[in-house]
Formats: structure tokens, sequence, C-alpha cells
């Protein structure tokens, strides 16, 4: 098992959804400490940089991140 890097940084966790808890722990056991490289996010974060993560970009949003991907 592999925690993401980014799970001490990530707005998406920290921020975004952290009045969620229960949502919150859903995706951090799904993406950030199960497999990270299924993480639109950390696929952005890997390929073209965190600070080009937008903050709304969820980590089950591939299509986002494939867009993102492809204009960089």
């Amino acid at each position: 098992m592999t925690t993401c890097d980014l799970i001490t940084t990530c707005s998406f966790i920290n921020n975004k959804i952290s009045t969620m808890p229960a949502t919150a722990k859903l995706i951090t056991s799904s993406y950030c400490t199960k497999n990270p490289a299924e993480c639109a996010r950390n696929r952005v974060a890997d390929i073209i940089g965190l600070d080009m993560i937008p903050a709304d970009l969820s980590p089950s949003d591939y299509e986002m991140a494939d867009k993102l991907l492809a204009e960089a």
C-alpha cells in the first residue's frame, strides 16, 4: 500500500471537503492511502506540476485531468 506524497498538502482533501468528514475519509481511503496513481490530482501534479492543479479538480475527474494534460 502506497500513501500519496501530497496527502498533507492536498487542497481538495484539506480544504474543499474538510467539512464533510465521511466523504473525506472515503476519498482518502480510496485514493490517498491505497492507490494515489489513480487520483486525477496526483496525475496532474506528477506531470505538469502541483501549481497547475485547479482547486476544484476532484480525485475522480479524469476527464478534466486529461484535458489539462493535453493543454500542457
